[in-house]
């Protein structure tokens, strides 16, 4: 016990304590002849050691558990375990279905340039910024938004499980470019319509009729359709995590077009290609369009194409045409400075049409905002309480494309 309470002994008439610390004997005098302050002071200095000790010893083990945790950090987090190993982990963000899919299928694509441009690599720490530079140049030809979310769910993946140091931090995010989509004539969504078939036409009848968006449309499950109700109940994913769910009453055309009700996805050979490759669903989706005779790009500094295709002009308020961005800038395409952005079409376009057809049918801009989940908050302070009746009813004021027939696209 002596080198935990220390050992008193006396010479020349003076008390001194010995003691053993880290295995080393020290020996100190107490400067007292009395048995009583001898032990007073043995006492005081002991517990002086005694806490020092205890709080390398606490450090100590701090130390180790945190060299254990990279260690494991390095060991248990192999390249094919780690999408299971973050789906386990309590430290992930509360993501919706969908955007797991989505962060489920750019995991899986880095796994797979990791496996043949570097077969080496086993671990997630092995990863470097060599490694992580390299592959955000594969994914060069994305759109910015595209690309960012990618990389940061990479940069997410690697925050949750610790490791560290992270390989993304120094890959720069894309600017995205100030676009507006512009809404599509009827004859353009006629020429559209007939010359798409299958899953692709399907798909444009879901962004028509729904105001849904492309990733919504292309991963949307029959479970979230209610044909013999006529409504889909889906939560966007834009904001799955708020948890807002949107019911769209399905117009007969859509209906029709869906078909009968299966298990999975309503478009499952397109699910598949947009959690493989989104951008390679809007290259297709461009192609299409390109194909109908309808330009995807405007130069800037053109006049509006659209202005004058729809009988009634864009009123104030009216979702993904006048509303004012952060940035300064407006949904039609027009900057508050007066600089005509570049404006092009896509399947976005689609949303923007089925607004301007509710609109132009009477239906109140209250019902359209709630149907398409519009997240504004400038917007949302205009909401009334929607009812189903009359959300069919404004669905239902769409117009028809029944004669669109599958490859007659006007060339």
């Amino acid at each position: 016990m002596k080198h935990r309470t220390g050992y008193l002994y006396t010479r020349a008439g003076i008390w001194y304590l010995q003691y053993r610390v880290g295995g080393k004997k020290f020996a100190v005098s107490l400067k007292t002849a009395l048995r009583d302050e001898a032990e007073t002071e043995r006492a005081r200095i002991m517990d002086g050691i005694r806490t020092t000790n205890e709080a390398q010893t606490l450090q100590r083990v701090v130390d180790k558990l945190s060299a254990a945790r990279a260690e494991l950090a390095r060991n248990v987090a192999p390249i094919g375990d780690a999408w299971r190993i973050y789906l386990r982990s309590p430290a992930r963000p509360d993501s919706g279905v969908a955007t797991l899919e989505q962060y489920a299928a750019e995991w899986q694509r880095f796994a797979r340039w990791l496996a043949r441009e570097a077969p080496g690599i086993q671990t997630l720490a092995q990863v470097t910024e060599r490694h992580a530079m390299g592959y955000a140049g594969t994914l060069a030809g994305m759109a910015a938004s595209t690309f960012n979310q990618h990389i940061g769910f990479l940069a997410l993946m690697w925050r949750v499980l610790d490791i560290q140091p992270a390989p993304w931090r120094k890959i720069q995010r894309k600017r995205r470019s100030m676009e507006g989509r512009r809404e599509l004539s009827l004859e353009e969504i006629r020429n559209v319509f007939a010359g798409a078939d299958g899953e692709m036409r399907v798909l444009f009848f879901l962004g028509l009729y729904t105001g849904l968006r492309l990733g919504d449309c292309c991963l949307l499950r029959w479970a979230a359709v209610d044909l013999a109700g006529g409504v889909i109940r889906i939560v966007p994913a834009k904001t799955s995590r708020s948890g807002k769910r949107v019911s769209i009453p399905i117009h007969p055309e859509l209906v029709a077009a869906l078909g009968t009700a299966r298990d999975g996805y309503v478009v499952p050979g397109l699910a598949k290609f947009y959690l493989h490759n989104r951008a390679g669903v809007v290259k297709v989706i461009g192609k299409h369009f390109l194909k109908c005779g309808i330009e995807t790009q405007e130069s800037r500094g053109a006049n509006a194409t659209s202005a004058a295709k729809w009988p009634l002009a864009p009123q104030r308020g009216d979702v993904g045409r006048t509303e004012e961005r952060k940035d300064g800038s407006r949904a039609n395409g027009k900057r508050n400075d007066g600089k005509r952005a570049r404006c092009v079409v896509g399947f976005h376009s689609l949303r923007h049409t089925f607004v301007s057809l509710c609109r132009q049918a009477g239906a109140p801009l209250a019902i359209v905002e709630a149907i398409v989940g519009h997240s504004s908050p400038a917007m949302t302070r205009h909401y009334t309480h929607v009812g189903d009746e009359a959300s069919r009813a404004a669905v239902g004021m769409l117009p028809s494309f029944a004669a669109a027939k599958p490859g007659n696209a006007t060339k």
